[in-house]
């Protein structure tokens, strides 16, 4: 039996309880159906959804991961120039790219693709696109407990097979949380690790309220901005207060800024770097820590947390049927490596 199999039988439907609607649908007649967007608001779209274009990556991302890459019609500059796009879906890169920005399109070239629904990440685009009568609902995500419902969302929106497919992914994710919280369930809260991630730069973080203090939290340690009162995304802090947390465990967004806070003198006296526990976190179509990819994630970080208590998890096999079972894709020993431990 398969890892990924195992650990969605753990635990069925659990941790993520959502403040946002359940997603909704139902047909209004019998050319459209209703769904309910981010603000709660119900938006009409065709019954049979076979054409979406999206404006942001993550939507790009999701639609792939449920198996819809024939109904994606455009891409945006960042999934064409992606890697593991390139290397997954060579036909996707040469789709047309309206969005060249996530809040900049270009209308016509748009419309003349006929998309039977745009998923868009600004109210503003919403209700611009609702004038030119394109069904256009708004979607979003902070929190991992929004990540799941956008994907749950965006499965319902593409049809039936997608939907399943989504309502598989959060079985997953919410498998791997249970799954971690038994397995560390007799460390004290005190002994438990803190971590310090890095976003845009060395010092930007993430703190209370985002996925990736989700994740953290998880993986059975403690975000160490968020205990300091960062509250939200891509906030900037002082390399002080950086050296004052003194974090156990340093999670990279991006492999460039490995080497600076290696060499950065600032920095030795870390526990984390005096320690090794200097990490660049995974990435693959899009980087673990901040998509649709946590649902691997959490592993990765328990696994780096506990290593001890992790001994029979091997992330490569997590990695290896993740991507056959939902990318169709089967990745080979060099490619897992370059996932995990990416240079780029």
């Amino acid at each position: 039996m398969s890892v990924l199999l195992v650990l969605i039988m753990i635990f069925q439907i659990g941790p993520v309880q959502s403040v946002l609607a359940t997603p909704v649908n139902h047909h209004q007649d019998d050319k459209t159906r209703i769904i309910i967007d981010y603000e709660n608001e119900e938006v009409a779209i065709p019954v049979t959804v076979n054409r979406i274009i999206s404006s942001l990556p993550a939507f790009e991302n999701i639609c792939l991961l449920l198996g819809a890459k024939e109904k994606v019609v455009a891409i945006m500059p960042f999934e064409a120039s992606n890697l593991w796009v390139k290397k997954i879906f060579p036909e996707v890169t040469d789709l047309p790219q309206v969005f060249k920005t996530p809040n900049l399109a270009n209308l016509e070239e748009l419309m003349n693709l006929q998309p039977d629904v745009v998923l868009v990440g600004n109210p503003a685009l919403k209700k611009e696109y609702e004038v030119a009568e394109i069904a256009a609902p708004y979607i979003m995500f902070t929190t991992a407990e929004e990540l799941m419902w956008a994907i749950r969302t965006i499965g319902s929106i593409l049809g039936e097979k997608e939907s399943e497919k989504a309502e598989k992914l959060v079985e997953l994710y919410n498998g791997n949380i249970d799954f971690v919280a038994n397995r560390i369930q007799d460390v004290p809260l005190e002994e438990r690790p803190t971590i310090y991630y890095a976003a845009n730069s060395l010092l930007n973080t993430e703190g209370a309220n985002t996925i990736i203090s989700t994740w953290i939290e998880n993986s059975g340690a403690t975000n160490v901005a968020a205990i300091n009162g960062v509250e939200g995304s891509f906030k900037d802090i002082s390399a002080e207060d950086l050296v004052a947390w003194d974090p156990d465990i340093i999670v990279l967004r991006d492999f460039a800024h490995l080497e600076q806070v290696k060499s950065d003198e600032r920095f030795q006296t870390l526990s984390a770097v005096v320690n090794d526990r200097v990490y660049v976190s995974p990435k693959g179509i899009f980087v673990w820590a901040t998509g649709a990819g946590i649902i691997m994630q959490t592993m990765w970080q328990a696994k780096v947390n506990y290593p001890d208590l992790f001994t029979d998890i091997n992330v490569e096999d997590l990695a290896r049927e993740f991507y056959h079972e939902y990318y169709g894709y089967d990745l080979s020993d060099e490619e897992i490596d370059l996932m995990l431990n990416p240079t780029e």
